[in-house]
């Protein structure tokens, strides 16, 4: 689902593993950015621009403000994008525990935004919903452009984590 109004791209997937641990999962941003490599993007090309697993790279996040974890969290991710270097700030702005978290984020090459995964109990499973919004202007206009390359990301995504968490007891 898009709402385009609003800026945003939206995905969700069922997990069968309990909110409390999906929560510590997706709280987790060392944990979390193992899923958020380019995987299912090896085809994209946007003005000879082509994005691959081999070009685009997360290389480290680091949390940059004390413990405990929280609104007002910050951290630093750095990544390379056709052997250029980047930094992407984030800052965590809605905490709360086995419910949802939200970071908002902006970098060198990348629009500022938010980054949102609420999470729902169903049964003995979790379903869980991650929110990609986008900044404005140009790249309001880019999400109508992007709009089905990023879901899949998203889904791709979800998909993994829900890969990695069921495979573990």
């Amino acid at each position: 689902m898009n709402d385009r109004k609003d800026n945003k791209v939206k995905a969700s997937i069922v997990i069968h593993k309990p909110i409390e641990t999906i929560f510590a999962y997706v709280s987790d941003v060392k944990q979390i950015t193992q899923d958020r490599q380019v995987k299912e993007l090896n085809k994209f090309s946007f003005f000879g621009l082509h994005v691959t697993p081999e070009v685009a790279q997360i290389e480290d996040i680091q949390q940059t403000s004390p413990d405990p974890l929280g609104v007002g969290t910050t951290f630093v991710q750095k990544n390379t994008l056709h052997g250029k270097h980047s930094e992407i700030i984030f800052q965590i702005v809605e905490y709360n525990p086995a419910r949802n978290i939200t970071y908002k984020f902006k970098g060198s090459m990348l629009p500022s935004g938010e980054f949102k995964v609420l999470l729902t109990p169903v049964a003995d499973s979790t379903k869980v919903t991650e929110i990609l919004s986008v900044g404005q202007g140009f790249y309001k206009l880019m999400l109508l452009f992007f709009e089905s390359m990023m879901k899949k990301q998203i889904k791709a995504n979800l998909h993994q984590m829900k890969e990695r968490l069921e495979q573990t007891p």
